[in-house]
């Protein structure tokens, strides 16, 4: 393992002071619609002569590949447009490119892709549109490969990162400059086939002596080693675990977790608390959202609608049910207006009919509690906080009660 500390930067430059903001003027509303409708009359005019320069400069492109056949009119725009293009990250691929690109492919004399264009423009019009479709995906691929492909060889692959992390350590350098950052960052192997010890970088000698001195247990050493441990089997925390006890329990909090944060995400409220039993009169009515896709693909076998923990010690079930959470396959949807209505319907019927249990009448009913007293029903200890969503009771109308309903997702 590698323990590596950048070195402190001198500033040279000048700062860049921020530029002081003018006082906006008091203008009355009519003054402001007008400032406004010229602005924008002004804008039309600016965007139609920008149209029309760049109209002209695509012809004078045209006209430049006509007198000079050897480059293309994409290659004399970019040309005129250089110094914007420098700009962008990388350019788009086009189909004269791709075909220069597949003729040096065949290329047995070592030419250059200018060489190899000479004299051959016709073979290049003669293309179908298909064709140049085909040789345009196929330089697109070779590109991702570049840039995502698996090195083989040990060499390319050390090069490669040292080339990567040298350009992340200058990046976090140039921004502890200009903007004043402390940094830190561990790499390690995911590849049993690749070789490299675990390598951590610090922006300054000091962080590591703060962090070690202060973090209790903080020791880059173990920490890269059990990074890399958990990176080699495949980045799941649950190949880690020793017993099935402990797998069986982690599935389960990670699919309640996932329910949670989906059902915050889908809701917009932050403290509202999943509830299984009571799942259509606590989510489904008041907020008009379901869970799709719990009971599985499976008809014959569905999973059952109940509270995680109390769901089958099956690692693959659970495991599959993890994995659709987090794939969408299983997940909170909102309800049509129709839908709503007769969800509520619905829910209004069952509690006609007496099918929602009701809770426990206290036996203490009516008598007066000194403040604080335990609750002498079982189920109040266990009792979730509400979170201001309204109740239904057994109309199906809003109130205070405190009615049970069980009904699986849609």
């Amino acid at each position: 393992m590698s323990i590596r500390h950048g070195e402190p930067v001198s500033i040279i430059a000048k700062p860049i002071l921020p530029s002081k903001r003018r006082k906006p003027p008091q203008l009355t509303r009519e003054r402001r619609i007008e400032i406004a409708q010229d602005r924008k009359a002004r804008q039309h005019t600016i965007e139609e002569d920008i149209h029309d320069w760049y109209d002209d400069s695509l012809a004078f492109a045209e006209d430049l590949h006509n007198r000079f056949p050897q480059k293309s009119a994409n290659h004399y725009v970019h040309m005129m447009f250089s110094g914007a293009m420098k700009l962008r990250q990388k350019r788009e691929p086009n189909s004269y490119n791709a075909w220069l690109h597949h003729l040096a492919e065949d290329n047995t004399e070592h030419a250059n892709a200018v060489q190899l264009g000479q004299g051959r423009m016709e073979d290049y019009n003669r293309l179908s549109d298909a064709e140049k479709e085909n040789l345009l995906q196929k330089l697109v691929e070779d590109r991702t490969s570049k840039t995502y492909g698996l090195r083989l060889d040990k060499r390319g692959r050390t090069q490669d990162v040292n080339n990567v992390l040298r350009h992340i350590e200058d990046l976090l350098l140039a921004l502890q400059s200009r903007v004043g950052i402390e940094a830190f960052f561990c790499v390690v192997r995911n590849n049993p086939d690749y070789n490299m010890k675990p390598r951590w970088w610090f922006s300054r000698a000091e962080l590591e002596d703060y962090l070690r001195n202060t973090v209790r247990k903080f020791a880059p050493e173990r920490i890269g080693i059990l990074t890399e441990a958990f990176a080699i089997s495949g980045g799941e925390f649950i190949s880690q675990l020793k017993n099935s006890k402990e797998k069986i329990a982690y599935l389960k909090g990670e699919i309640r977790d996932l329910v949670q944060d989906g059902l915050a995400e889908i809701t917009g409220d932050k403290d509202l608390r999943m509830s299984y039993i009571q799942f259509t009169r606590d989510i489904e009515i008041p907020y008009a959202v379901t869970m799709v896709g719990w009971a599985g693909k499976d008809p014959e076998h569905p999973r059952p609608w109940v509270n995680p923990s109390q769901l089958t010690n099956d690692i693959e079930m659970l495991k599959e049910l993890r994995n659709d959470l987090l794939s969408g396959e299983c997940a909170f949807a909102h309800l049509t207006s129709q839908q709503h209505d007769a969800t509520k319907e619905a829910y209004k019927k069952q509690c006609e009919a007496g099918d929602v249990p009701q809770r426990k009448k206290r036996k203490d009913a009516g008598q007066k509690r000194k403040k604080g007293a335990d609750d002498e029903t079982p189920s109040s200890s266990s009792k979730r906080p509400r979170t201001g969503a309204p109740e239904f009771g057994r109309d199906g109308s809003a109130e205070s009660g405190n009615a049970h309903a069980t009904a699986p997702p849609v």
